[in-house]
């Protein structure tokens, strides 16, 4: 479901001409898969092959959304950026001790660098922690769930995406 509702919004960057990026973050480190692109095939090809599992060093790819998006500023001027996070804001790894807590303090550096954020949580099952909601008001982010796609459709986190973005005109990232 996590990956439909990527390939959606893919779709609908190509259509807007937009362009994406593509950060996973699992096992020890986060890895940039894709810089910023139009190329929607490239990066469903590397979406399809992105593996899940593991450590989540959610710190870590955080802060690696935030560096690539300075990069980008350097290299193109204005962006309007909105960060999509997929993840059940279990953080699992990080150098410090507390790898939650160093989640939502990148989270909040992230916030204060007035970057529009969505957070998808992608916590099933009967037990839930509500940490992906902790992630989301760390970031300011909105909150959209699994079943929220599931229900209304990919779609809506297109709109979501939408809603965040900064109203620069002829801008878009």
């Amino acid at each position: 479901m996590v990956k439909a509702a990527v390939i959606s919004l893919l779709g609908d960057a190509y259509r807007k001409r937009d362009r994406v990026g593509l950060i996973a973050f699992r096992k020890d480190r986060a890895e940039l898969l894709l810089n910023f692109t139009r190329s929607v095939e490239l990066a469903q090809a590397r979406l399809t092959d992105l593996s899940t599992g593991g450590k989540t060093p959610l710190e870590e790819g955080l802060k690696l959304a935030l560096r690539t998006i300075a990069n980008e500023r350097i290299r193109t001027g204005d962006i309007a950026p909105v960060v999509v996070v997929f993840s059940d804001g279990r953080a699992t790894w990080a150098e410090q001790a507390d790898p939650l807590a160093a989640a939502l303090q990148a989270a909040q550096h992230l916030a204060r660098k007035a970057i529009p954020a969505i957070v998808v949580d992608t916590e099933e099952g009967t037990v839930r922690l509500g940490l992906a909601a902790q992630l989301a008001k760390a970031l300011q982010a909105d909150l959209l769930t699994v079943g929220d796609l599931k229900a209304e459709a990919p779609t809506r986190l297109a709109q979501a995406v939408d809603h965040r973005l900064p109203s620069l005109s002829n801008t878009k990232e």
